[in-house]
């Protein structure tokens, strides 16, 4: 999470929302929600919200999960 209270999401679609996926990504704009990539494939929506607004995302019917979003690192990089 950063100094200014923004922090990185993934927001998990749940599958009976899937197929309304630009409907409910106008709803967590809505919300607060800046919304950075749509990985329609699979759900998933990333974007940075105000941490005192997570809640807010959390609400928006179709959200499955909202799980702040971690530096992945591959095997054996160091890291």
């Amino acid at each position: 999470m950063s100094e200014d209270g923004v922090e990185r999401v993934n927001v998990t679609v749940d599958e009976a929302h899937l197929a309304e996926l630009p409907a409910l990504v106008s709803k967590l704009e809505a919300a607060g929600l800046r919304v950075t990539q749509v990985l329609s494939t699979v759900g998933i929506v990333t974007g940075e919200i105000v941490s005192s607004k997570r809640e807010q995302i959390k609400g928006v019917a179709g959200v499955l999960e909202v799980e702040q979003d971690a530096e992945m690192h591959a095997i054996g990089d160091g890291g």
